[in-house]
C-alpha cells in the first residue's frame, strides 16, 4: 500500500483552519469588549465595529473618549476594556503551552 501526501491540499487545509480559528478568536475578543463596555448613553458600546478578513481583523471604536476608557477613565471599567478582552482570550492558551 502506498501512501501519498499532497502537500498543497495539507497547505490549503491548514490555510483554512486558521483562518476560520483568527475569525473565531476576534469574535470572541470583539464581543468580550463589547460586554466589558462602559455604559452611560450606551454610544460607545454600540460603536465598536470588526473588519478586516482571512488573518488580519481589526476592531476599532471611532468614539474620541475611547483612548481614555482603556486607560482606565471610567469606573465600570477601571482596567479598560481591550487590555482585559486580550488577557481573557490568553488565559487557555497559555495552558497548552
Amino acid at each position: 500500500m502506498k501512501v501519498f501526501f499532497n502537500a498543497t491540499s495539507f497547505k490549503k487545509m491548514i490555510n483554512e483552519v486558521t483562518e476560520t480559528a483568527a475569525e473565531a478568536v476576534t469574535d470572541v475578543v470583539f464581543e468580550d469588549v463589547k460586554r466589558r463596555s462602559p455604559v452611560r448613553s450606551g454610544l460607545f458600546k454600540k460603536s465598536w465595529r470588526k473588519s478586516g478578513s482571512k488573518f488580519k481583523y481589526k476592531l476599532t471604536n471611532p468614539q474620541p473618549y475611547g483612548g481614555a476608557l482603556e486607560r482606565g477613565r471610567s469606573k465600570q471599567a477601571p482596567k479598560g476594556v481591550m487590555r482585559p478582552a486580550i488577557e481573557n482570550i490568553k488565559q487557555p492558551i497559555r495552558r497548552y503551552r
